[in-house]
């Protein structure tokens, strides 16, 4: 199995903590455990105003009628004023288009940040409605880790809710994330009648020098499901790899 990494070092996707928009706090319940769990998410800040109102309203009442998927020339004739310059090349990377984010509102300015998309931290910072690969919605952030975040997602193609793990913007880290993406799709593969209880892996791809990896959605993290156990742990292991030396 050969999977190909497609690092672009050109592009340095970074932005200030002075130009993040405003933090509004979201509480997520985890499953039936009563405690709520606080978690900072970003969101846009809305304080602008169209200069025609009415003309606006009315196109996105039309606009909105048009269903998807689009391919990249048909969504740049209907949607080509409410894109940044760089959604318009970016779209025409890709076959076909699912999901454009929350265009209707936001402004170009707010989600344009100079094409600046990480934290300090070499995070992706995500947003409510945000669109990921033309394709995830965000709904909210599942968690954090050392290797990245874990948002929940609607996925616009297939309908269904998934778990999309996004990667730093690292090399060491994307390195590895491949390495798990490839250590995943062996599972899965030899797994036919979904028998080791293993996470099943249902996409992934990069997406503004991010790896994201799209899950089935569970009920808790496996740390969560660790510490209610109280770290004891008994796993039989029924995987074994091919030496095709």
């Amino acid at each position: 199995m050969q999977i190909e990494m497609h690092w672009d070092q050109s592009k340095k996707y970074k932005r200030d903590d002075q130009q993040q928009i405003k933090i509004q706090n979201e509480k997520i319940i985890n499953g039936n455990n009563s405690k709520e769990i606080e978690i900072k998410f970003p969101t846009y800040e809305k304080n602008y105003e169209f200069e025609d109102r009415k003309t606006k309203t009315q196109t996105n009442n039309e606009i909105q009628n048009i269903e998807f998927p689009l391919s990249p020339k048909s969504t740049l004739r209907n949607f080509k004023e409410y894109l940044t310059e760089q959604e318009k090349g970016e779209i025409l990377n890709y076959e076909e288009i699912y999901y454009l984010g929350d265009i209707f509102n936001t402004t170009i300015q707010e989600r344009e940040h100079g094409n600046l998309y990480d934290d300090r931290n070499n995070d992706y910072i995500l947003y409510k409605k945000d669109q990921i690969n033309y394709r995830y919605e965000v709904i909210s952030l599942l968690g954090i880790g050392s290797f990245g975040q874990t948002a929940k997602c609607f996925d616009h193609k297939t309908k269904e809710i998934v778990a999309l793990k996004v990667i730093k913007n690292n090399r060491k880290f994307t390195t590895q994330g491949f390495v798990e993406v490839k250590l995943l799709k062996y599972c899965l593969n030899n797994d036919i009648n979904h028998e080791t209880n293993v996470v099943k892996i249902l996409d992934h791809f990069m997406f503004r020098n991010h790896l994201c990896i799209a899950f089935e959605i569970l009920g808790i993290n496996l740390y969560e499901a660790l510490k209610r156990r109280k770290f004891q742990v008994y796993v039989k292991l029924g995987i074994f790899f091919k030496n095709n030396t």
